[in-house]
């Protein structure tokens, strides 16, 4: 939340998610596709190339509702790569994401599942994984 704050003054979490469904990290993610423009690309043009990247290199004012996508965009795709490392070191074919940070949260399960799904493993997303941590587990066993 220190990012988003930092970034847009917005600190509540129950804020941040419906921005985020109406963002677009189109104006400030460089991807493949666009450093290839159009050429044929090694690999997917949509993976992210750089993270804010066009932030750098044009003048715009960009919304809180792209910024606060482009956070998520960014903490997702952390959350992937060392997610993937650290099942590619287990040899593990499918990885469980658990949090409350996910919970209704379909655009960054969406940008967690692309990227492990393009690495061929299978993200498993539970049910009620908000409770899976210790905090979430006390908060559900005191209801």
């Amino acid at each position: 939340m220190g990012l988003s704050k930092l970034l847009t003054n917005i600190d509540h979490f129950e804020d941040v998610i419906p921005l985020t469904k109406v963002g677009s990290r189109k104006e400030l993610d460089i991807t493949v596709g666009d450093i290839y423009g159009g050429i044929l690309s090694p690999i997917d043009n949509n993976l992210t190339a750089s993270n804010f990247g066009k932030a750098a290199i044009t003048e715009s004012n960009n919304s809180s509702s792209d910024i606060l996508a482009t956070v998520q965009g960014l903490v997702g795709e952390v959350v992937t790569a060392l997610s993937l490392q650290f099942a590619e070191t287990k040899n593990i074919e499918h990885i469980i994401y658990i949090g409350s940070t996910l919970c209704n949260n379909v655009q960054l399960q969406h940008i967690i599942s692309s990227y492990t799904e393009y690495q061929n493993k299978t993200p498993i997303f539970l049910q009620d994984g908000g409770n899976s941590g210790a905090i979430g587990a006390l908060l559900h066993a005191t209801k």
